[in-house]
């Protein structure tokens, strides 16, 4: 099918400089054969492109290359070379283009096709403009901080499919969910000139994936992709402009509590053996528009590793993280609600385990999804100079404004009801969507985080009166992890969490379904059909998850992700599970089936034998010992067993090596979430390794660990907060007007290029 992408060559883009300071950016896309050139208006910062064959468009780059530099090298003040453009904006006296330099492949080859990519090292290039607009020294200050926000390692894209929505979207690349788009102003003069593709859509936080076996694991380190590029950098420019923002919601903005967000008015700081003084000042909040269009930038986390062993079913898990960018912010800075209705450290997570298969077989999957984010009220802290803790308060005037609405844009996307075609006979339509909330504050008396517990729930109570969400069953459960683990020990809160999750987990479900590489073999689906020009075949969807679990603690950091890992190891040890992957130990060297339904059975008793229909293809069972047959295998393995195991039973009864790279990943994971709101690393993360051999030498060296983050985080979250949050609203067209008043609403479009006027 001509219309579907397909990967033809990898991107490369080559931004060159002539000894006439003009510049160009020379485009090959990986979903195209030919080469495009866009010129950058020295003046205006503007970007300039035609489509006109011959002027800036080319069979080739080298071709393109020798039409602007007549042939010759000298004429070149500096080349630079990327992989892939991140964004682009003409601010004050320069053309601001980012662009990735170098990508690691998190996730090589998704069901169906397409690989996500992590920024690995990006680079910004700076255009000077020869009439630039008018800007005081802080705006260029401002300037400067952008291009020095952290892009590595936190954020990926994929150049062929949309991720923006959980797999398998049936949305085309180019209508990405606007919620997780991190460069979405960034791409907008990419847009303008009707290349829109050419600038990637950026998620931010992170994206991994592994493959789970029964026996020997190997862990695959995945080689970077194109060695040859590790010094290839890439330029455009780019201008601001007024869009409708993300949802419409960003037409104002409100940070923190009642419309008032927090800076950090002075820090002193004398030694880290002294006691921090931390004076905070309490500014209204300025409305903050959104200027959006163009591509989507995830920013996250990705990653791939691979568990494999001979003789056995292979499988691949890939987890991935999608930041919401709808609340933006650092630590102190975006907590609760804002005026978008959306929680601070919001992310949605997505565990998807799948079976690799053969060019032109069938590939079975499943997905398992999740929230965490902070309390979903009018709520904020403030650091004291003489508190060890920070004091928490939630807003005296409608502290649960909003609270219905973000609960509403949950239950939209997770509703199984909201899809485009009937699932399966094997899920019955669900009445109500459940929207279960696993709160891990501390809820002891005299404890600082008690009086977010009494708001949780009595908002909770207050959205049921207003009868707002008819269709919507808001579930809270309370589950003090601390005093758990100080009373109980890390066996027994985890036993205790098991236990508390098995309903909600169950009666949400999972997503599973097969990739059909064929559309023909479209007609032998029952389910739901999804595919578009993306990608080639067509996804069979046999079930769908209703609803979901949502994970919080104060700051939706450490607790949150040891409870939430804990929770998804259940779950994953279940898709493995239906996906005929046993993570069983008493069957490492046994016999192991796969049934029709898909699913792992237990090894058949003695005198049993497994045949197939030579007219269907069914598989069916023969009882040598009484001489008969069935369809139903005689001992067929029980689903979501691990639920109700004790610690020590679920570590005897599984291999333990794919839990521990699962656990690597979470690992990886929770580092980015806590440094992207923080500045630092993850704390009381080694309970992460609890089914490690070596799990004691962890926590041995957990408390000091701990103690070493508290003192960064309270450092960054009064030095460092405020910088950041700058960086990430101007990254996201955000308080233009504050940050770099020299940007114009109405940017001009005048561009000279190759002697012609646009």
């Amino acid at each position: 099918m001509s219309s579907v992408v397909s990967r033809l060559r990898d991107t490369s883009v080559v931004v060159v400089t002539l000894d006439t300071s003009e510049v160009y950016i020379i485009v090959s896309l990986s979903s195209r054969t030919d080469t495009q050139v866009i010129y950058i208006d020295p003046t205006t910062g503007a970007l300039c492109y035609s489509g006109k064959l011959g002027y800036d468009v080319f069979r080739s780059e080298k071709e393109a290359l020798d039409y602007i530099t007549n042939g010759s090298s000298w004429l070149c003040k500096s080349v630079t070379y990327a992989r892939a453009i991140l964004g682009y904006s003409a601010v004050g006296s320069f053309g601001l283009l980012l662009v990735a330099t170098k990508l690691t492949a998190s996730i090589p080859n998704l069901p169906g096709g397409g690989c996500v990519y992590t920024v690995a090292e990006s680079q910004w290039v700076k255009v000077s403009l020869q009439n630039p607009q008018p800007q005081g020294k802080g705006e260029a200050k401002n300037i400067q901080e952008l291009t020095e926000l952290d892009i590595d390692g936190k954020h990926y894209f994929c150049e062929t499919r949309d991720i923006t929505r959980p797999f398998p979207s049936h949305m085309p690349l180019h209508k990405p969910d606007d919620e997780f788009v991190w460069n979405r102003w960034f791409s907008i003069p990419f847009k303008k000139i009707g290349l829109p593709q050419h600038c990637v859509i950026l998620l931010q936080h992170s994206s991994c994936g592994e493959c789970p076996s029964q026996c020997m694991i190997n862990l695959v380190e995945l080689p970077t992709i194109a060695p040859g590029y590790l010094n290839r950098g890439i330029e455009t420019t780019g201008r601001s402009e007024d869009d409708e923002g993300v949802w419409g919601c960003l037409q104002s903005y409100g940070g923190g509590i009642g419309g008032q967000i927090f800076d950090f008015g002075s820090f002193v700081s004398l030694d880290w053996q002294l006691r921090k003084t931390i004076k905070l000042a309490k500014r209204q909040v300025i409305p903050l528009l959104d200027f959006g269009g163009g591509q989507l930038s995830h920013l996250g986390f990705t990653e791939c590793r691979s568990f494999g062993s001979s003789g056995q079913q292979e499988g691949m898990v890939a987890l991935t993280a999608r930041r919401s960018r709808l609340h933006p912010g650092t630590r102190y800075l975006a907590r609760g609600l804002n005026s978008c209705f959306s929680t601070g450290n919001e992310v949605e997570c997505e565990q998807l385990v799948w079976v690799p298969k053969r060019a032109g077989q069938s590939v079975p999957f499943n997905t398992y999804i999740w929230r965490r984010g902070t309390i979903p009220i009018w709520w904020g802290a403030e650091l004291k100079i003489t508190a060890a803790e920070a004091e928490i308060y939630v807003a005296d005037r409608d502290p649960y404004k909003g609270s219905a609405q973000y609960y509403q844009r949950l239950s939209k996307r997770y509703d199984s009801r909201n899809l485009d075609a009937t699932v399966g006979s094997n899920q019955k339509k669900n009445a109500f969507v459940p929207i279960v909330c696993i709160n891990l504050l501390r809820n002891g008396e005299g404890k600082s985080e008690s009086i977010l517990v009494q708001h949780f729930e009595e908002s909770l109570n207050y959205i049921r009166s207003t009868g707002k969400l008819p269709y919507t069953r808001i579930h809270l459960i309370n589950y003090d992890w601390h005093a758990s683990i100080k009373f109980k020990g890390e066996q027994q809160t985890i036993e205790g969490l098991w236990k508390l999750l098995k309903a909600p987990t169950v009666s949400i479900g999972i997503s599973e379904g097969d990739y059909l590489p064929s559309r023909q073999r479209i007609k032998d689906c029952r389910g739901e059909i999804v595919y578009n020009d993306d990608f080639e075949g067509a996804f069979c969807l046999r079930s769908h998850q209703n609803g979901v679990l949502r994970f919080n603690c104060a700051d939706s950091l450490d607790r949150t992700n040891a409870a939430s890992f804990f929770g998804a190891l259940q779950v994953f040890a279940e898709q493995c599970r239906r996906l005929g992957i046993s993570l069983d130990t008493d069957f490492v060297y046994g016999y192991q089936s796969y049934s029709n339904q898909g699913g792992y059975t237990a090894p058949l008793p003695q005198g049993w034998e497994k045949r197939s229909d030579a007219v269907t293809g069914k598989t069916y069972y023969i009882d040598h010992n009484t001489r008969t047959t069935t369809w139903e295998h005689p001992c067929p393995d029980k689903p979501w067993k691990r639920f109700d195991m004790t610690f020590e039973e679920f570590k005897r009864s599984t291999i333990l090596s794919p839990v521990s790279q699962l656990a690597d990943i979470f690992l990886l994971a929770g580092d980015i979430h806590a440094t992207l709101y923080t500045g630092s690393k993850a704390m009381h993360s080694q309970i992460l390794s609890i089914f490690n051999e070596e799990a004691g030498k962890f926590k041995q060296f957990s408390a000091a660990q701990n103690m070493k983050i508290t003192l960064q985080r309270r450092y960054k979250n009064a030095v460092v907060d405020s910088s950041r949050q700058k960086q990430l609203e101007m990254f996201l067209g955000l308080r233009l007007f504050k940050h770099l008043p020299s940007v114009p609403v109405q940017p001009l479009h005048v561009c000279y290029f190759l002697g012609f006027v646009y």
